[in-house]
């Protein structure tokens, strides 16, 4: 908790001048004026801190030993310890006085105003699977102990690697191509950076209609997609999940050489492709038909996923970097 603006906040310190109370030796130790040194300081971040020293003297001018009481006038924005040591804790402005026997010193001023020392990019680390896919990087500046600044900066945003992703003004990224750039954000010459891969995946899309009957077939088109990046080529193998208490395999067709497996359960269904170089984007690979047998007045779910095969002759090698989906169907 802070301390209420406004409470002095007291430190009491012992200071021995010069090692003697009166090394003029004229005996006289009363303290007559009190110096604190030096007579401003600036602390540039909460945490920081500065040192001030406090002189005791008599009417001679002599240095006499006396025991401090430190005040900051306002310990919200700065605190004093026993030892005139002072600490920022919010921005503005504070007084920090020492007083001794009853006299009190010249009142220095101390200004705690945060200066910029540390920038950090959210998020530190990002993967995006598709060319034009996009995420969002933000900025925040702070002082060297890493305080947030609460001040309005103008970033300046920029990629380090444009084939990889761009960069807009607002730290909107945007993936171009396979690899890794750093998005960094610079303002007032000072830079911090979060890193962003770009690695496109195949992914695997259904295609249906919205709604069928009981009794009736439906048509679902499995589509291979490059997300993005130029053409298929590969071998991969989908997986398709669906309730046979709905839904049963009636016939499939393709143009490509297409390896289906169904399990015994008729829940599960393997298809395992090997797909010719230079395929279009958002291909067809297969087309399943279905009998709809059940589920009427609800909706049933299909889930694809996708796999690419690193052995295309044995086709049981997975990576599982593919990504894929889910779609609903109306039976009614």
């Amino acid at each position: 908790m802070r301390p209420t603006t406004g409470l002095a906040l007291l430190a009491v310190g012992l200071a021995l001048a010069c090692g003697s109370e009166d090394p003029t030796g004229s005996g006289d130790t009363t303290v007559a004026s009190v110096e604190v040194t030096p007579s401003v300081g600036t602390i540039v971040s909460f945490g920081g801190s500065l040192q001030f020293t406090a002189t005791a003297r008599n009417a001679a001018g002599t240095a006499v030993s006396a025991e401090f009481t430190w005040v900051s006038s306002d310990p919200s924005v700065a605190v004093v310890n026993v030892t005139g040591g002072v600490s920022g804790v919010s921005n503005g402005v504070s007084s920090v006085t020492a007083t001794a026997a009853g006299v009190g010193s010249n009142a220095v001023t101390v200004t705690v105003a945060q200066a910029l020392a540390i920038v950090l990019v959210t998020p530190a680390a990002e993967t995006l699977i598709a060319v034009g896919d996009a995420t969002v990087f933000t900025a925040t500046g702070t002082d060297a102990n890493g305080s947030t600044i609460m001040d309005e900066f103008v970033w300046e945003w920029s990629s380090s690697s444009e084939a990889v992703a761009i960069v807009d003004a607002d730290g909107n990224a945007i993936a171009q191509g396979p690899g890794s750039t750093s998005i960094t954000a610079t303002t007032a010459g000072i830079s911090g950076s979060g890193q962003l891969v770009v690695d496109p995946v195949p992914v695997a899309r259904l295609e249906m209609p919205e709604s069928v009957g009981v009794g009736d077939q439906v048509s679902v088109d499995v589509r291979l997609l490059s997300t993005g990046y130029g053409s298929v080529t590969g071998a991969f193998a989908f997986t398709l999940n669906l309730d046979p208490s709905v839904l049963q395999y009636s016939t499939g067709s393709t143009d490509y050489y297409v390896a289906l497996v169904v399990d015994n359960t008729g829940s599960t269904m393997t298809m395992v492709t090997s797909v010719p170089t230079g395929l279009p984007d958002n291909t067809v690979v297969v087309t399943l038909v279905f009998d709809v047998v059940g589920g009427a007045g609800g909706p049933t779910d299909l889930v694809v996923s996708i796999d690419r095969l690193i052995e295309a002759l044995t086709f049981n090698d997975l990576t599982g970097d593919g990504v894929g989906e889910t779609r609903s169907l109306l039976i009614q």
